[in-house]
């Protein structure tokens, strides 16, 4: 083999090992970007659920007629979300989540009569003598 063949086998070899090691570099990158935005996604549902966990407390807590507007983002990040409110004897959960994503919801449980329809934008939190009721505005 000429010296001419061996050098361009080399330089072959070379670029090759850089493109394979750029390529590994480059996912290992995107890997870790993906995960810091799953972490957030996921730290955004958290905050709303405990932000509409103090409020729903607080008007738990208060006389009969309190009423209260709270404004929910329309979306977190750039995601939109959904908020569910179930209802059961004395006993409500919220669930937050993203609709069509494999991230688990964030939920908040009472033990009260918490009834109606949340979700982004404007709501309305009352507070009867024995329920709390949240409709949106």
């Amino acid at each position: 083999m000429s010296k001419r063949t061996q050098a361009a086998v080399e330089l072959a070899l070379v670029f090759a090992f850089a493109f394979l090691f750029f390529s590994f570099f480059t996912v290992a990158v995107y890997e870790q970007f993906y995960n810091m935005q799953r972490k957030s996604s996921i730290l955004g549902l958290e905050d709303l659920a405990r932000y509409l966990e103090e409020e729903i407390n607080f008007a738990i807590k208060a006389h009969a007629g309190y009423s209260r507007e709270i404004m929910l983002p329309f979306k977190l990040g750039r995601n939109e979300y959904e908020i569910i409110l179930d209802t059961a004897e004395n006993a409500s959960m919220i669930s937050v989540f993203f609709p069509y994503s494999d991230l688990s919801a964030a939920t908040v449980a009472f033990y009260y009569n918490v009834s109606g329809e949340i979700g982004p934008g404007a709501n309305f939190i009352y507070k009867g003598d024995n329920f709390v009721n949240i409709t949106r505005g």
